[in-house]
C-alpha cells in the first residue's frame, strides 16, 4: 500500500535535524507513535499577519498556539487594507497549506516541528481570493490584482507532488467575493448570485443552481452539501446529487457580529460568530447545527486578543504546540466597541458590479 502524504512528509522531517524546531530540540523528539497519538482534531483561526494561529478544540475548550510563518508579511503596501491577509486549507489527510495575500509565498504546514515549509512561490499575487484542496492539487483562484486592483480570472493550480505551479482553465466569469469548496472529485465556486463547478478531468468550469440571495458570508462541505451562510439568519444547502437548495434551521443571531463562519469539524456542522469587545478583544461564539432538529445549540464561548475571519479544522499534534494561556474561555468585559477592518475584503456591490467576461447575468 502507497504511503499516505502525510506519512511521506513526516518522514522526510524526521531524517532532518530538527536542531530549528519550534521548541523541540533532537535530544526531545518523541517517538512517531506517541505524537501520532495525541493528534487531535482542532478548530484554527487565523489573524494579523505574524500573530500566532489560535487553535482550538470547542469540546474539550483546550486552546493553543501555532508558530505562524517567519517572513514579515505586515509592512506590504496595497491599496487595501485587510484582516484577511491570510488564506488556508486542508486536505483529507491533514495536510494544511497556507498562503499569504501579502505576497506570492505558499507554505505547508510541519505538525511535529511545528513550522512552516516554504513551497513553490505562486504565479500571481492575489487579494481576497479563494482556495481549496482535490485530489493531490491545490487551486488559488479569483479576487483582485494587489496592484492594479483589477479582478482575476484565471486560476492557479499546485501540484503537490511536483511542487510546481499551472495554470488551468479560467473562470468563465470574474467573481469578487466568493467561497470554495471540493465536493465528489469536483471544485465550487459560489457568490450570492453564482455558483460555478470545475471538473478537473475535462479542465472545465459549468454553472450549477444559484444561490441568489442578497449576501453570502461562509460556506463549507456538510454531509455532501454545499452549506451556504447567507443573509442573516438564513442558511441554504445545496445537493449537486439532487441540483436543488433547501433551507436549514435559522442561525442565532448577533446584533454585534463581525462576521459569521461555517466550518464541517468531526463530521459535524458549526457556526462560528465573532464579536469584537472593547480593548481588542475579541468573543467567538461556537454553535453547532442538529440534523435531526433542524436546530443550532451553543458548545463554548472563546475570549481572545486578536483574531481573522479564516478558519480551517484539521488534526495537529498538542504536544508539539504552545499552551494558549493568554486566550481565556470567560468574559471579562462586555462593553460595545467598533473597529475599522475589511473583514469581507469586497463589498456586495464591488463583487457584483461590471465584468470583463463576455456572459451577461442573464446567461447564468
Amino acid at each position: 500500500m502507497a504511503m499516505p502524504l502525510i506519512e511521506k512528509y513526516l518522514a522526510y522531517f524526521f531524517n532532518r535535524s530538527t536542531e530549528d524546531s519550534c521548541g523541540m530540540s533532537a535530544s526531545l523528539d518523541a517517538p512517531k507513535h506517541r505524537i501520532g497519538v495525541s493528534a487531535k482534531e482542532m478548530i484554527l483561526f487565523f489573524g494579523l499577519p505574524n500573530d500566532n494561529i489560535m487553535c482550538c478544540d470547542p469540546y474539550s475548550e483546550d486552546l493553543y498556539f501555532m508558530a505562524p510563518p517567519l517572513e514579515d508579511l505586515s509592512s506590504q503596501d496595497y491599496k487595501r487594507s485587510t484582516m484577511e491577509s491570510l488564506i488556508a486549507c486542508s486536505t483529507p489527510e491533514n495536510n494544511l497549506f497556507l498562503a499569504s495575500h501579502l505576497s506570492k509565498h505558499f507554505w505547508l504546514y510541519n505538525p511535529v516541528l511545528n513550522r512552516w515549509q516554504e513551497l513553490a512561490e505562486r504565479p500571481l499575487g492575489r487579494m481576497h481570493s479563494g482556495m481549496g484542496y482535490l485530489n493531490g492539487h491545490v487551486y488559488l483562484l479569483g479576487g483582485r490584482n494587489p496592484v492594479t486592483d483589477g479582478r482575476l480570472k484565471e486560476v492557479e493550480c499546485y501540484s503537490v507532488q511536483r511542487n510546481q505551479w499551472t495554470f488551468v482553465a479560467p473562470l468563465p466569469h470574474s467573481l469578487g467575493k466568493m467561497q470554495v469548496v471540493t465536493l465528489n472529485d469536483h471544485l465550487y465556486v459560489v457568490n450570492k448570485r453564482r455558483m460555478l463547478c470545475y471538473d478537473p478531468k475535462r479542465n472545465r468550469w459549468r454553472h450549477c443552481g444559484s444561490l441568489r440571495r442578497d449576501k453570502l458570508h461562509k460556506a463549507c462541505v456538510f454531509q455532501d452539501q454545499i452549506v451556504c451562510v447567507c443573509d442573516i439568519p438564513v442558511v441554504k444547502a445545496y445537493s449537486p446529487s439532487r441540483g436543488e437548495w433547501k433551507r436549514l434551521g435559522d442561525i442565532p443571531i448577533d446584533s454585534r457580529a463581525l462576521n459569521y463562519q461555517v466550518i464541517q469539524h468531526n463530521s459535524k456542522l458549526l457556526l462560528l460568530t465573532q464579536t469584537l469587545l472593547q480593548h481588542n478583544k475579541n468573543r467567538v461564539l461556537i454553535h453547532e447545527y442538529d440534523p435531526a432538529r433542524d436546530t443550532w445549540k451553543n458548545v463554548m464561548a472563546v475570549y481572545v486578543s486578536t483574531l481573522g475571519p479564516v478558519c480551517v479544522s484539521t488534526r495537529v499534534y498538542p504536544a508539539c504546540l504552545s499552551s494558549a494561556h493568554s486566550f481565556s474561555t470567560e468574559e471579562d468585559d462586555d462593553s460595545g466597541s467598533s473597529a475599522d477592518w475589511d473583514f469581507d475584503g469586497l463589498t456586495d456591490a464591488d463583487s457584483d458590479s461590471g465584468s470583463s467576461s463576455s456572459f451577461s447575468d442573464e446567461n447564468w
